[in-house]
């Protein structure tokens, strides 16, 4: 008999944390230096305004009086920024920044403070300012009346645009690896951060797609459900006819649904993608999925569970109880993501 787990802690995790380590954020350990916060002022001179993070180069005076370029890198993408009221020229001029030194770069910076030439500062999610009492606008969308009178007009039980928040990945790691087999502890333990994060490099796997913390849109097509992400521009295909398409090896797998009531009932095999997670908690090619999607009483959240079965992997089936999104009426996916990871090869 099957044993299963469940990880309540770990469900409670995906609900009220909003850390991600997608592309390195600035609080992973394995990326950054976070034990130490690092003061700098100069000048930005050039900023790369793609996605997936804002990236500047800065000119600073090191202590011997000579100067250095610093690569510093900000919390989301562009569109994030132009949300709150700014362009590429906002980022240019003398300014002050503090944050971690990269583990990547000995001269990169993850910003979690920056004073901008106008007098506003940039506080990452959960810090206090230092610098001024005047903010940089926060990052909303804004739907427009008629974005929600739409949205409104068209939801159909779990088929609209939901938004949502991330796990917290050493939150998972510390409980995903009690479960390890032996062959597991050997993946977990080979894992190098700084060379094999997948999304280091924009690419990214089943089940890491349906944790970011971006919206996500679940549209009905007939025979097949389509689930869209917005990072990544990723896309997974539900199959409610196990025979409209043969399974191929793919990062996503194939998924094939079917009803329980409103429930939507997932299981997906074939899954060519090497990590549970993006901070490298490890996946076999037998890796098997069963997912749940469900609506709260209310109608405005969508309620979710995922069980991984892996018998390479782990001694036990898991199942992480109950994450939810929110509806949002009128938010809708944004333009292509065009991911580009490497500023020097594209400045090539």
């Amino acid at each position: 008999m099957r044993i299963k787990t469940a990880l309540i802690a770990l469900s409670t995790a995906f609900l009220i944390n909003g850390a991600s380590a997608h592309h390195g954020s600035v609080t992973n350990g394995s990326l950054y230096r976070v034990e130490e916060l690092i003061q700098l002022e100069g000048e930005i001179t050039e900023v790369f305004w793609h996605n997936p993070h804002v990236r500047g180069k800065m000119k600073v005076e090191n202590g011997n009086g000579n100067a250095e370029t610093w690569e510093v890198e900000f919390a989301g993408g562009p569109r994030s920024w132009e949300r709150r009221g700014m362009v590429t020229d906002d980022f240019l001029g003398l300014v002050k920044v503090a944050g971690h030194v990269s583990r990547r770069n000995p001269r990169g910076l993850g910003v979690v403070h920056m004073l901008f030439a106008n007098g506003q500062e940039f506080a990452a999610r959960g810090n206090s300012p230092i610098y001024s009492s005047e903010l940089v606008p926060s990052n909303r969308r804004r739907p427009t009346v008629a974005q929600i009178a739409r949205a409104e007009q068209t939801a159909d039980g779990i088929f609209r645009v939901w938004e949502g928040s991330h796990p917290e990945p050493e939150e998972e790691l510390l409980r995903v690896r009690e479960f390890f087999t032996e062959r597991g502890r050997e993946l977990a333990a080979s894992y190098d951060p700084l060379e094999d994060n997948l999304e280091l490099v924009c690419r990214q796997g089943m089940p890491d797609v349906n944790f970011e913390p971006v919206p996500m849109d679940i549209t009905d097509q007939g025979n097949r459900i389509r689930i869209r992400s917005e990072e990544y521009n990723m896309e997974r295909y539900i199959y409610m006819d196990s025979l409209l398409a043969q399974p191929k090896p793919s990062p996503t797998g194939h998924s094939v649904g079917r009803w329980d009531g409103d429930t939507l009932v997932v299981e997906t095999t074939g899954i060519d993608w090497p990590f549970y997670s993006e901070i490298g908690i490890p996946q076999s090619d037998q890796v098997r999925y069963l997912e749940h999607f469900w609506l709260s009483e209310n109608g405005n959240f969508l309620n979710y569970s995922i069980e991984v079965t892996d018998p390479i992997v782990l001694t036990e089936s898991i199942t992480l109880i109950e994450r939810s999104r929110a509806w949002t009426p009128g938010v809708e996916l944004e333009g292509p993501y065009n991911c580009i990871y490497d500023w020097q090869e594209f400045s090539n």
